[in-house]
Formats: C-alpha cells, sequence, structure tokens
C-alpha cells in the first residue's frame, strides 16, 4: 500500500501526547471498562481526540483507507466528512460501503439529501448537506433519527449541523495534495 499513516493525538496547541498510554492510565483513573468510552469521555470533557493523518495517491486507495475504517465502525457511528468540492467525499463513502460489504453503487445523494444501502454488515446512510442552510432545516427534513439509527451515517457538509452531531462524531477531512489524486485524509475521533 502507497499510503504514509501518521497517527497522533494533538493538542490544540500542537502537542503530540503518547496516546496509548494517556488512554490506558485515564481508563484506569475513571474507571472506563474500554478505551473507547475513555475516549468518548475525554472527548465530552473538551480534550482532543487522536487523530489519524493518511495520504492517498489514488481514489482506489481512497476508498481502501474507508474500507478499513467501516471495518471498526459499530451501529450508530456517526461520520462527518469536510472537504471542498471535488475532494473525494463520495469517494470515501464508496469505500465506506465496500467495507460494511454493500453492493450498491454509492452515488452523491446532493438533491434527494439521503441515500440508504443495505445488504452489508451494517445499514449506511449517506446524507448529503449541500443544499440545507441550518440546523433547523435538517431537523425538519425528519433526519436526526439517523444520528442515533442502527447503522453508520456518513455525512456530506457535516459542518452546516455541527451543533447537532453526537460528542464520538468520527470527522473525517479530505484535502487535496500536490497531484491531481493525491488527497490527504485526516480523521479525528478515533479510539485507538
Amino acid at each position: 500500500m502507497l499510503s504514509r499513516i501518521y497517527t497522533t493525538c494533538r493538542l490544540t496547541k500542537g502537542y503530540t501526547w503518547v496516546l496509548f498510554l494517556v488512554v490506558k492510565q485515564f481508563a484506569r483513573i475513571l474507571q472506563r471498562k474500554t478505551a473507547s468510552e475513555t475516549i468518548a469521555f475525554l472527548m465530552k470533557s473538551g480534550c482532543p481526540s487522536p487523530t489519524s493523518q493518511t495520504v492517498s495517491f489514488s481514489a482506489k486507495e481512497t476508498r481502501s483507507i474507508a474500507a478499513g475504517l467501516a471495518r471498526r465502525l459499530g451501529p450508530g457511528a456517526v461520520i462527518a466528512l469536510h472537504g471542498e468540492l471535488g475532494s473525494g467525499k463520495t469517494c470515501f463513502v464508496q469505500g465506506l460501503a465496500e467495507g460494511l460489504g454493500c453492493a450498491a453503487a454509492v452515488t452523491s445523494p446532493t438533491f434527494t439529501l439521503l441515500h440508504e444501502y443495505r445488504g452489508g454488515r451494517l445499514p449506511l446512510y449517506h446524507a448529503d448537506l449541500y443544499r440545507i442552510q441550518s440546523p433547523e432545516e435538517f431537523l425538519k427534513a425528519g433526519l436526526m433519527d439517523y444520528l442515533e439509527g442502527d447503522g453508520v451515517i456518513a455525512i456530506e457538509w457535516a459542518d452546516r449541523i455541527a451543533e447537532l452531531l453526537p460528542a464520538a462524531t468520527l470527522h473525517v477531512r479530505l484535502a487535496m495534495g500536490a497531484k491531481p489524486d493525491e488527497r490527504i485524509i485526516e480523521i479525528r475521533g478515533l479510539a485507538p
């Protein structure tokens, strides 16, 4: 695989933590059973979440990275996708579908707001909020139930409903790289 993965836990001032030891110690102190519970607690407490940064050199590689992430997700996972038009958000969702075992062709739901993909390990809900202007509009469209659903929801343009997103939301930022097919993928909120 050509991607280069750099895993760090960044503080707001740019310092790096030795994540595993910190989470393990906090788990003992906070009497949490799992690293995921500890991460969720720390995120709610305002502590920064672990960040993984990957460089992808092709659409195929971007889908592969997303498929790997999908294999780690459970019911109720919320993924907020951030990036400019053409940065690869829908391509990333195609990889999530592959990783969940959904065989359907994934397309952008720009005009329908949401596509549902079933038939995999978990249902995948793909929302595109480009045309949504406010959290109230999101609520009126009846989409709130998907944030607490039985599957995985990937939300393009999630910043439009930022205040509605659960604390344990995974944030995936896609940015154009130096070359045409290169993408810098940053995933924030991953448990180790």
